[in-house]
């Protein structure tokens, strides 16, 4: 297998995942067109929001003796973008071209807002097991863009430099969680996550990764 064939399949989500991508986006360019937006929009936000919450909690959280490790957490991401947030942008592509320049589409302003928790939840699964963010200035070009495929593309790059995964272990599981810069509330800042998110669910988020002594 050539390198592009290593890259397409590294965009490309889960086969598995592929026949619930696809139901969900035959439901939902059904249901968009036919409806004002005043009324699909709550109905496409409680359907997303429901899914996000159901791939927390039954895969991630409650998936049993699987657990995952820095490749899992990162194919975990892919699925999450190339999956999920691809038949959303196709969506919002068609919900667009249906109505006139500035008016209110089908899924709202901003359709990705709905899948924020299963975003954060996946913020925190792809926190680095170690510090890999220091590269030789001597890496062959290549060999760097590898290396950057196989970063976290969610998380920034401060965040990756700031934040591993033992040191997110030590902020929830150690430190006063209103501590500003060494506990939760410092790290929800700093990657971005939702004030709402539970401590206890990052908590068992973090349990899932192999690395975590917790």
């Amino acid at each position: 297998m050539d390198q592009n064939e290593d890259e397409d399949e590294e965009d490309s989500p889960t086969p598995s995942l592929i026949p619930s991508l696809s139901l969900l986006e035959t439901h939902l360019s059904h249901l968009v067109p036919v409806l004002q937006p005043s009324e699909s929009i709550p109905i496409y936000r409680s359907i997303a929001r429901n899914v996000s919450q159901h791939i927390v909690d039954r895969v991630i959280i409650s998936g049993g003796s699987h657990r995952f490790d820095q490749a899992g957490a990162l194919r975990f991401e892919r699925d999450y973008t190339s999956g999920w947030m691809s038949v959303l942008n196709s969506l919002s592509t068609l919900a667009q071209d249906q109505v006139s320049s500035g008016q209110l589409t089908g899924l709202g302003r901003q359709p990705e807002a709905a899948w924020r928790h299963l975003r954060d939840t996946i913020l925190l699964l792809n926190l680095s097991a170690a510090n890999v963010d220091q590269t030789s200035s001597s890496t062959a070009s290549s060999t760097l863009q590898h290396v950057e495929r196989q970063r976290s593309q969610l998380l920034s790059t401060d965040a990756r430099k700031k934040w591993t995964l033992a040191r997110a272990t030590r902020a929830l599981f150690d430190e006063d969680p209103a501590n500003d810069t060494r506990g939760w509330v410092a790290l929800k800042q700093d990657l971005g996550i939702a004030e709402t998110y539970d401590l206890n669910t990052a908590k068992e988020v973090l349990r899932r990764r192999v690395e975590c002594p917790k």
